[in-house]
């Protein structure tokens, strides 16, 4: 028979360990195995069958699932653009396991002794969110008390350690840890370079939704809240969240940029650790870069050839572009808040309020800089790459 003996939270992030301790009181039976299903909700299951030997002397075993959980879940980015309140379906799994055992019976053949203790079930799964912790941050109650959002814990899943500065025609996403439902009402007030108020709306009508959940509060909010005619006069606004009862939730100010820049803007969102996007203007000069591949061939020349036949011919062009980008001057939380950009596996440029390019940054290396002894924090620069090759004809 099995037992458990010990459980991950009932809201894990996956990127780290989702540890169930199990003990077997059959363990002194002849080729003694621990047997785990591992079940995806939406999925064919089980989805994986994991068996673990015991060890001598012990009857116990500690099953790590989080190596086949994750493989279920992604990231979500796409529908943020919408002005709804959007739940991140692809940013959680929900999964179960059933835990048995298997050993020889006396005639020596193997025997499965299958779901004799649960962890979850299909009807009520546990759940498991994208993100990860580093390893002296990390517990298993890191995510699903550190990131709930409520009135007492006033987080989202996103970097608030500075103000952030926005064009009025960008995006910029949040994402919170909701499982509650509890965000209902939404304030904003936009203000003027003197901190007066010069617009001011609430909208209370958002469809409640729980678990990992994303609201837009760059340009399609500010039209969709009726401020976008505010904008060119603005400094800064702020967005309250809020709860039915009309409790603040979670508070962001951002600063309004309306310059004209001699410099092409370069917006970037990238996947943060805590399953989130964060974003950032790299506003100084960029440098555009073509790396060229190209492969040819050379024809025998002819007797009696002409002037103009083609003896070298390229038969394949790939063109693989990059830019080079270039930050204002950074305070230690900008410069700390970028790391996160340089290590982020998912990074999208921002070409319009409604179109995304897929990039990677090219990096080894991100050196920790802070202020030390009055020197200030250079500009980061740091290079990005199109995921995309582009080619030529083949003649």
């Amino acid at each position: 028979m099995i037992t458990i003996i010990e459980n991950p939270n009932n809201w894990q992030n996956v990127y780290n360990e989702i540890v169930v301790g199990v003990s077997g009181s059959n363990s002194t039976q002849p080729n003694y195995q621990f047997l785990c299903d591992v079940n995806v909700s939406g999925q064919s299951n089980p989805v994986t069958r994991l068996t673990l030997p015991k060890q001598p002397l012990v009857g116990t075993v500690k099953i790590n699932v989080a190596d086949v959980v994750k493989n279920y879940v992604t990231y979500d980015f796409g529908a943020f653009n919408s002005t709804a309140l959007v739940k991140c379906n692809n940013s959680e799994v929900k999964y179960w396991l059933q835990l048995g055992e298997i050993y020889d019976n006396v005639s020596g053949v193997p025997v499965i002794y299958a779901n004799q203790a649960q962890y979850g079930t299909s009807g009520s799964p546990k759940l498991g969110s994208n993100a990860i912790f580093d390893f002296l941050d990390w517990s298993k109650t890191a995510f699903s008390t550190g990131k709930l959002l409520s009135e007492s814990n006033q987080v989202s899943l996103n970097d608030n350690s500075y103000t952030e500065t926005i064009k009025p025609n960008q995006q910029r996403f949040l994402t919170f840890f909701d499982p509650n439902g509890e965000i209902t009402i939404v304030d904003l007030f936009v203000y003027n370079a003197a901190g007066v108020s010069i617009f001011s709306n609430s909208f209370s009508s958002y469809t409640t939704q729980s678990g990992i959940v994303a609201l837009n509060i760059g340009d399609s909010f500010l039209d969709f809240m009726g401020a976008s005619g505010f904008m060119t006069s603005a400094a800064s606004y702020k967005v309250e969240i809020r709860n039915a009862g009309d409790s603040l939730l979670f508070s962001k100010t951002l600063n309004v940029d309306n310059s004209c820049s001699k410099y092409q803007t370069y917006r970037l969102h990238w996947l943060n650790s805590l399953g989130g996007f964060d974003a950032f203007n790299f506003n100084l000069v960029s440098v555009e870069q073509t790396q060229i591949e190209n492969k040819e061939f050379k024809k025998i020349q002819a007797l009696g050839y002409s002037k103009t036949d083609r003896l070298k011919t390229k038969y394949y062009t790939k063109l693989s572009e990059s830019v080079i980008l270039n930050s204002d001057l950074l305070s230690d939380a900008e410069y700390a808040a970028l790391g996160e950009l340089v290590f982020s596996p998912i990074v999208m440029l921002e070409t319009s309020p409604s179109n995304y390019v897929p990039v990677n940054v090219v990096a080894n290396n991100y050196v920790k800089r802070k202020y030390e002894q009055g020197q200030t924090i250079p500009n980061l620069q740091l290079t990005i790459e199109y995921s995309f090759d582009n080619y030529r004809q083949s003649l």
